[in-house]
């Protein structure tokens, strides 16, 4: 990272820094669904917490999301994704996960909370499903014909 006249070398915690900087296993589409976090019940408490929010961008390894509230957890949480229809007719599709929060901060560009999630297990098809939506519906950058699909990241 660079300051003016000199450059600071952030340490890789996670052992999988990457040649340009980036930590990520796999690379993150910018979509944007509706996510819930449920966390684990405890015995003293009635119902599960959970948490709704958007999700910032996703990957097959993990999604960052932005919530209103700083939730983080040092256990597991329950993930559910709402993927909404891709065509008129179709029904809406959740996928189910259980994941770890590796970061939370608060995001001044988005005025919240942005956090950030490995998934540790997908319930039954749920990384297949995950990853035909990221191939239908993220048009990359450098993909031929991608300056007039720009339309199709943002769905």
């Amino acid at each position: 990272m660079s300051f003016g006249n000199f450059t600071v070398d952030i340490a890789d915690l996670g052992g999988r820094q990457k040649k340009n900087g980036e930590k990520r296993e796999a690379p993150r589409a910018p979509l944007h669904f509706k996510v819930a976090i449920v966390y684990h019940q405890h015995e003293d408490e009635a119902t599960r917490p959970r948490y709704h929010g958007r999700t910032n961008d996703i990957s097959l390894k993990g999604l960052s999301i932005l919530v209103g509230h700083n939730i983080f957890n040092e256990g597991e949480v329950t993930v559910l994704l709402a993927i909404p229809p891709a065509h008129i007719g179709e029904t809406q599709k959740v996928i189910e996960a259980t994941a770890k929060m590796v970061y939370t901060v608060f995001s001044s560009e988005h005025d919240t909370f942005r956090i950030g999630l490995e998934f540790c297990k997908f319930k039954r098809n749920g990384d297949q499903l995950l990853k035909k939506v990221i191939d239908e519906r993220y048009i990359k950058p450098n993909y031929p014909g991608a300056a007039e699909n720009k339309h199709a990241a943002a769905q």
